[in-house]
């Protein structure tokens, strides 16, 4: 009885050994692998940062002193991209403005106003926001300031000339700026010209992306201001350039070419339906800003609402080393011809042309053998989209086998077509089974080539057959 007693205390001992042993490993497995949290790299944790939003930073940070000092890295405020309404939201552009603005290098803001009747507030977080950086001595690498809408919002001449003078003041003592966005300001001859001046006068050789498309105010001969073409010859480093064509005259086309044609690689005019387009522009100021601009890749000619063939073609000089295209608007008078405007591209851009898109309807005039002669023969042509009533159906074939042909030639260099879309609207379902038979011939070719190359059919706005 003893020594069987003993030996079950023994086997006590030893299971509450095991058990405790076992404990103890489980807990140092559980420990080795449960990371510390709170002592994470500073690399690692301040990724983690980059993807949390002000409010969710602020809570992290007092976690611990490490999490604190990685919520005061730099790199975390130097791009910041606000909306002012003229409420109560804007104190959190202005909180951060006060706080950490001194980090900050890429600054954008977009006007959120719906309505005049906040201008004045808007107005105030403007300039106290503006007034902030300038107080810390920010130096922005970009700025962008967007739908400003001047005209529109801000009506009263003393809050507008406010508005302007917190802009002036503020760009004036930048040094750094690469990058300006003003799309959309909408503003006056003197105003954006003072704005435009504050720009170029110490940030003219930095200056690389300057986007201005509708920051003129509508119905405004912008070509006519001596004062803009003598701010815009101030710039001698751009590379990116977006104006509308009521800026553009021989004076400013010359002033590129001899300041920034060591540099220049896109352009881009927007011609608006609203804004004067009725100017000379003669071919030889077209020419030497081609012969000037070595590195311009990218020449876009964007319609919108312009859709008269004769306003088209007196718009698109030979000249242009034009390689993007695109027309769209409402056509009400019916004066869009796209056959006109193809066989025109073919002739006189057929070296430069890559891209063209067509959406100006309604309109009843067929498409035939321009669409024909521009596949053929601009061989740059790489993506190709239009919206149309009626198009020829030995057309749309012939166009097709021309691409098939370009693909099977070994011979050449040039690069495919990549993308050929056709949009037809309010046509019978007949015409559209018909004009589906001739893209199913080619289907199963672009489908292998990894072309883009389908036709979609319209009625009333629904969808009836798309290939």
């Amino acid at each position: 009885m003893c020594e069987r007693e003993s030996a079950e205390n023994s086997m006590e001992i030893l299971s509450e050994t095991e058990i405790h042993s076992e404990t103890e490993i489980h807990s140092e497995t559980e420990n080795a692998q449960s990371p510390d949290w709170g002592n994470l790299p500073w690399t690692v944790l301040s990724r983690v940062f980059h993807f949390l939003d002000d409010k969710t930073r602020c809570r992290a940070a007092i976690t611990n002193k490490h999490w604190r000092e990685v919520f005061k890295t730099p790199r975390l405020w130097r791009r910041r991209h606000f909306r002012l309404y003229g409420n109560f939201r804007d104190h959190r552009a202005l909180r951060y403005a006060r706080s950490v603005g001194r980090f900050l290098r890429s600054g954008h803001l977009t006007c959120g106003l719906h309505s005049d009747r906040f201008a004045k507030r808007f107005q105030k977080s403007l300039t106290s926001y503006l007034n902030h950086l300038f107080l810390q001595r920010v130096q922005l690498q970009e700025f962008s300031i967007t739908r400003l809408e001047f005209n529109r919002y801000f009506r009263d001449a003393v809050v507008r000339s406010r508005v302007r003078k917190s802009l002036v003041r503020f760009l004036r003592f930048q040094r750094k700026v690469k990058f300006v966005d003003m799309t959309s300001a909408w503003t006056s001859e003197n105003d954006g010209n003072s704005i435009l001046d504050a720009v170029a006068r110490q940030c003219h050789a930095s200056v690389t992306h300057l986007h201005l498309e509708d920051f003129f105010a509508s119905h405004m001969p912008i070509y006519l201001s001596q004062e803009f073409t003598l701010t815009m010859s101030k710039f001698s480093n751009l590379r990116v350039l977006n104006l509308n064509y009521n800026c553009v005259s021989n004076s400013l086309l010359l002033s590129l070419a001899e300041n920034c044609g060591h540099s220049l690689k896109t352009f881009n005019i927007k011609c608006f339906k609203e804004d004067p387009h009725s100017q000379d522009i003669w071919r030889s100021s077209w020419g030497e800003l081609r012969d000037s601009c070595h590195n311009l890749n990218t020449m876009c000619v964007c319609f919108d609402g312009i859709t008269s063939y004769s306003a088209l073609r007196g718009i698109l000089s030979p000249a242009i080393p034009l390689t993007h295209l695109e027309v769209y608007g409402e056509n009400e008078e019916d004066t869009f011809q796209p056959d006109q405007i193809m066989q025109h591209l073919a002739t006189n851009f057929s070296k430069t042309l890559r891209e063209v898109f067509f959406d100006a309807q309604p309109f009843s005039w067929d498409i035939d053998q321009g669409v024909v002669h521009l596949v053929k023969n601009c061989p740059q042509l790489i993506k190709l989209e239009f919206k149309a009533m009626v198009v020829n159906l030995y057309a749309i074939d012939e166009v097709l086998r021309n691409l098939k042909h370009r693909l099977e030639s070994t011979k050449e260099p040039n690069p495919r077509l990549e993308v050929f879309r056709l949009i037809l609207n309010n046509m019978p379902v007949s015409y559209y089974e018909q004009m589906a038979d001739v893209f199913k011939q080619y289907q199963d070719y672009f489908n292998n080539s990894h072309i883009d190359c389908h036709m979609q059919g319209f009625v009333n706005g629904m969808p009836v057959i798309h290939i």
